[in-house]
Formats: structure tokens, sequence, C-alpha cells
């Protein structure tokens, strides 16, 4: 086919115009080698920022496998320099082949896909070995920044908490990544309430890393003492306010609850009580038979009415006729109560049983001899008057010794008490439980009460159907508890392993690094890498903002968990984008400089 303008075939005008263009263009590359390469990297600038080779590559291949796809878009970690490589490689790929086709002089088709295929070749394998250079002098030129401005140091800092705090990430729903793991510690950051710490809501991986920058000089050393302290001196009071919410108990006083009840039995009373003043009862056969059944306890009931009326009334020496106080008798009634009780608590079941018995028998003759009231005793009806608020208080002081006393008794009293009664037990055992809780050995009971099952029985028994809202209180309790030791003990082992991985960059590995960058077959370039990598350290500022981040509470410490949801995210596309224009840069100057450059000859042209 003939040209309008000569007798040459179009095919041999195409070969001398090419010829021809290239021919200006190399004589200008021998002439002005540098501004040659130059000028060409310079109008292939916003095809490189674009991208649209390696970015389509490499979303083609994440649409193909779904496996790849989650090997280069991780959703749950840093990518690494195994990714960010296999990135810059693609797109080295790419653009190498446009090159090696458009500097291609091949004569027909198959000739100039061949020069395509080792322009992609040299694209992908120069990409590939200098993307992890890169990455390596990077991180030197970001541990400097990290040295003189906040800014940095604190972006790399959130990079080294969001990394410990996916490693920490559990179940199997995070694990594949289908769950931002971040999610999960904001919602155990929100449920531990306003004491927890970021790093309370971390895990193991977490916490090591916050004593790791407790144990390093900084400002994270004294933090942690500080909040350690602070946290010690308030545990009592948290576990006792926890029993006050689950008991209902709005922070009543033991003492005074009880002075309150007493009050109210003797105002109760006191209008039955005054009839009684100054009556007397004579002695007949059966008063005679009681005060002989009775004689080893008289001595306590003459001390406790002399101590009362400044009176002293031998009961021994009365006689069948002899006239004697009302108040006499009543003082001996009391007294054998309170005998009844010690025999009770000593274990002497029937000596109790017994006094009960003859204070029994006095009750009945004191109602016998006592005025009437519409036929009822009026001593029986100061007795009703004052036994409402004195089974409160037994109620109250069962409740107070509730922590140290026989389980099954403890819940065999509940279950039969009644509202009133209940409500004052409770108020003991909030009592009991200040008590347990102001001291350490106390505490620790209490937080291991899991461990513990009389421990956990008697709360069952004291808090009834709240006991899993005490019980989940306590357990937050505990889980604070575990950042006591930070910055603490001698392990040493665990303290090296960890001061020696924040040395490492989250987003590069070591041992992918040298992989990679060996496929490239550039030791040299590998040894100057490593050397760079060797002092990357992490500065003080960069552990400051790590501890602060990690000891943050309250509405700092839930801004920077929502600050860090997106990091990974957002620092994955970040790298995934750089790494896919250094490929385009790599795999285009690879063609420009030609094969028989040193770049060009890591394939041995």
């Amino acid at each position: 086919m003939k040209s309008l303008t000569n007798d040459k075939s179009f095919g041999e005008n195409y070969r001398t115009t090419r010829d021809y263009a290239r021919g200006v263009q190399d004589q200008y590359r021998e002439e002005h080698p540098i501004g040659s390469v130059a000028t060409q990297l310079m109008f292939a600038a916003p095809a490189m920022v674009l991208n649209p080779l390696g970015a389509g590559a490499n979303r083609s291949i994440a649409i193909a496998s779904p496996r790849a796809a989650a090997w280069l878009n991780p959703t749950t970690k840093l990518t690494g320099v195994g990714v960010n490589t296999a990135r810059a490689g693609t797109s080295g790929a790419g653009y190498g082949a446009v090159s090696g086709a458009g500097d291609s002089t091949a004569e027909n088709a198959t000739g100039v896909l061949g020069d395509a295929a080792k322009g992609a070749a040299i694209g992908a394998v120069t990409a590939g070995a200098l993307q992890p250079v890169q990455m390596a002098v990077g991180a030197v030129g970001r541990n400097v920044a990290q040295r003189v401005s906040d800014g940095s140091a604190n972006t790399y800092a959130q990079q080294k908490v969001a990394q410990s705090l996916v490693r920490d990430g559990r179940g199997s729903v995070v694990e594949s990544g289908a769950v931002n793991p971040i999610g999960q510690v904001d919602a155990r950051f929100r449920k531990l309430g306003p004491e927890s710490t970021v790093a309370d809501a971390g895990g193991e991986n977490t916490r090591q890393l916050l004593d790791t920058l407790a144990t390093l000089p900084g400002r994270t050393k004294d933090r942690a003492q500080t909040l350690v302290r602070d946290r010690q001196s308030g545990r009592a009071g948290r576990l006792v306010g926890a029993a006050d919410d689950a008991l209902g108990t709005r922070g009543a006083g033991f003492q005074q609850t009880i002075e309150a009840l007493d009050s109210a039995r003797r105002q109760a009373a006191a209008p039955y009580y005054s009839q009684l003043d100054g009556l007397t009862a004579q002695v007949d056969d059966d008063v005679m038979s009681l005060l002989g059944k009775t004689m080893g306890i008289h001595g306590e009931a003459q001390k406790l009415y002399r101590l009362q009326t400044g009176e002293d009334l031998p009961l021994g020496a009365l006689k069948k006729g002899d006239s004697v106080p009302f108040a006499m008798l009543d003082t001996l009634k009391q007294s054998l109560y309170d005998a009844a009780e010690n025999a009770k608590r000593q274990g002497n079941n029937k000596m109790a049983r017994a006094i009960d018995d003859a204070r029994v028998q006095l009750t009945g003759k004191l109602d016998s001899i006592a005025p009437k009231v519409d036929g009822q005793s009026v001593y029986k009806l100061a007795r009703d008057a004052y036994a409402g608020p004195s089974q409160l208080i037994e109620a109250a002081e069962m409740g107070r010794t509730a922590m140290k006393a026989d389980t099954f008794d403890v819940s065999s009293a509940v279950r039969s008490m009644s509202q009133s009664e209940a409500e004052a037990f409770r108020v003991g055992a909030l009592q009991a439980l200040r008590e347990k809780s102001g001291t350490q050995s106390g505490q620790t009971s209490l937080l291991k009460m899991w461990m513990e099952p009389s421990t956990r029985d008697r709360l069952k028994a004291i808090f009834g159907k709240d006991y899993r809202a005490f019980s989940a209180a306590v357990a937050k309790e505990a889980r604070l508890k575990g950042l006591e030791g930070v910055g603490r003990g001698s392990q040493t082992a665990s303290r090296m392993y960890g001061a020696g991985d924040l040395d490492v960059s989250p987003l590069l590995d070591t041992a992918s690094f040298a992989t990679s960058a060996a496929h490239g077959n550039a030791p040299g370039m590998l040894a100057g890498a490593a050397n760079l990598w060797n002092r990357v350290k992490t500065p003080e500022a960069v552990r400051d903002a790590m501890g602060r981040i990690l000891l943050s509470q309250g509405r700092e410490g839930a801004d920077n968990l929502q600050s860090l949801r997106g990091l990974l995210a957002r620092l994955n596309e970040e790298s995934a984008a750089r790494a896919e224009q250094s490929g385009a840069l790599y795999g285009l100057g690879a063609g420009l400089l030609g094969n028989d450059k040193p770049i060009g000859g890591l394939l041995g042209q």
C-alpha cells in the first residue's frame, strides 16, 4: 500500500520516522544524559502519580484471588515489606513493559513483545530490589523526624500502640479480618468504666508494651507509677461503692442505722414502760421456783440492776411473801437472754435451750403481774413495740458477721427474713464488706473470689439475685489490678524482647526484607539497607507518646481509640499507593537508563 506523499509503503514510512525520532533522542541522551532522563521522567510524572498500570494490576490480582486480596489488603495489621515489594514489583513490571515496548527496535510484533517482556522483567526486579531499600531509608528519616517533631513521634506511637492492640485481638471473627480488633478494645474500654486506660482494655501484648515503656527511661515510668498509686488508694472505695450499688443500701452507715433503730424502739415502747415504773411484785411459789432455777444468773442480773438504778438487791435473799421491784425481775429476764446467747456461741445448745425455757416462764409470769389495757398485758405491749426495731438490729448484726459466719446459717436466716429485716441485713453486710475491703488481704480475697469457693458462697448468700452485678464490678477491678505490675519485677527476658520489638518498625519485617531483596540479586543494596536499619531506634519522644496513649482515660482514651480504629486502613492505603508509585518510577527509570547501566545489570544484561 503506497503512501499519498511518496512511493514508499506505510510501514516503510513508519520505520523511517521512528528511526529518525530515536536518532534525535539518542543524540540528545548522549549529549545530555541527565537532562534526558529528567525530561522524560518529568513528562511521565502525571502517569506515575495516577499509576493506572500498577493500581489496576494489583486490583486485578485481588479480584482474581481472594487469598491474594487478603494478603495485599489486610484489615487487622499493617502491611509489611513483602506486600509493598510485591505491589512495587507489579507496578514496575507494567511500566517496564511499556518502556521496553516503546524503546524496542524490533521489526515485528513478536520482537516488540519480547522487548516488552524484557522491560517488564527489568522493571519488576529493579522495583523489587529498591523498594526495601527505600523503606529502610524512609525508616531512618522517620526516626530523625520523630526526634524533632511531635507530630511525627505521635504518628509512630499510634502505629505501635495499634500494632499491640491488633495482636491482642480475640476470636475467629477478628482473626479472619472481618472485624477491626481495635473496635473490640474500644467496647471493652467503655465497659471497664472511667478508671480504665487504653492499656487495661488491651491484652497481654499491650500490657507488655506498657511494661517495657515503664522500664525504659522517659515519662511513662512516673505516669505509670502515679496511676498505680492512685488506683491502689481508691480500690477500697470502688469495691465498697460497687457493693453499695448492688445491695441498694444508698451508703447507709452501720452505726448510724443501729442508733436510729435503737432510738425508734425506745420511743415506741416508752409509753408502756412508763406504766410499769415503780411497780412491785409479790414473791410467790412461781417466783421462788424461777429464782431457784436461775440462781447461776443472779450475779449478772444484780450487777446490771445496780448499774441501772444504783440499788443493790440480792435475789438469793428473797423469801416467799417479800416484795420485789418489777424492774428487777425484768433485768433478770434480760440477763437470761444474754446467757442463752452466750451458750449458743460456745456451742452449748442444751444449756442455751434450758436457759431460754426459764426465760419464757419468767416472761409469762411478768405478763400476769403487769397491769392490763383492753385485756392485754402492758408488759407484752411494751415488748412488742420494742421487738420490731430489735429484730432489725439483730438482722443488721447478722449481716455484719456474714463474711465470717457459716454460709448455710446465713443463707437460711436470709430466706426467712421480712423485707425490712433483709434491708437491715444488707446494711450490716455493707459494713462487713467495708471492713474487708479496708485491708490488702481482704481486697485480694474479693478480687480472687473465683478461686475461693467459701468467699464466693458467702457473697452469693449476701447479695442473692444481685450477686452477678457485684461480681461483674469485682471482675472489672481485678482487671484493673493487672496493670500494677508494669515497670516492676525482674522479667528480664520478656523485657529484652519487648525492647527489641520497639526497634522494629511495624511497617517492615526484617525477615521478609532480606528474602525479598535477595530475589533481586543485590547483596550490596541489602548490606547498605541493613546498616541503615541498625541505626533505627525508638526515640524517647515516641516512647513518651506511646505511654501517653496507653495510659489515657475517659474522653481522651475514647478519642485515642477512635483515632486508632481507622489508622490501620489509612496507613495501608498510603503505603500501597507509595509502593505502586515507587514501582512505576523504578520500572520506568530502568527502561530510560537502559540495559548498559548498572541498574539494568541486575538481570545480567
